[in-house]
């Protein structure tokens, strides 16, 4: 059941997975390693109770993050020993300006330089909703991703993003 694995080396030199376990609600659980080889699975589930997938997990400005996909958008928790998450707030579940940035945020990467950190993450921008419900189609426009990227920050201790703080002046060409 173990699937969208992400793992980290742990300040003592240790190795820590978190993963979607589809055999337990689709919740994130972790498994530690001393060698990378030889894993041991927790059985407690980390950041959050609601099905999601795509745990990824950094240290940024002091914290520790988790960012998850929950099919509508992302949920952000914050840590401060990698174990015991406290939900902090939710990204990319509004529609962005951008070209193909039309829809919800979708399993997620950031990248932390000097000067900022940045969320990759992708979109289905062709896919079609009705009353929030996903209507699946064997087709190109369904199968269709598009990669974006937004600036994270920190408001008063809450994780946020705009998606559409350097739209101005793009626009879409067929």
């Amino acid at each position: 059941g173990c699937i969208d694995p992400y793992v980290r080396q742990m300040e003592d030199g240790s190795w820590k997975m978190w993963f979607k376990n589809e055999e337990k609600g689709s919740l994130t659980y972790t498994a530690t390693s001393s060698n990378l080889f030889n894993w041991t699975i927790l059985d407690i589930p980390e950041g959050g109770n609601s099905p999601h997938e795509g745990p990824i997990v950094f240290s940024w400005k002091n914290n520790y993050w988790m960012i998850t996909d929950k099919w509508d958008g992302m949920d952000i928790y914050t840590s401060s020993d990698l174990t015991k998450w406290n939900y902090n707030n939710s990204i990319l579940n509004t529609r962005g300006s951008r070209p193909d940035d039309n829809v919800m945020g979708r399993h997620a990467d950031v990248v932390i330089t000097e000067k900022g950190a940045y969320i990759f993450y992708f979109t289905h921008p062709g896919r079609i909703y009705s009353e929030g419900t996903e209507i699946y189609e064997e087709t190109y426009r369904y199968r269709r991703s598009s990669l974006q990227i937004a600036e994270l920050e920190l408001q008063e201790g809450i994780m946020v993003c705009n998606r559409n703080k350097y739209s101005a002046g793009i626009t879409h060409k067929d």
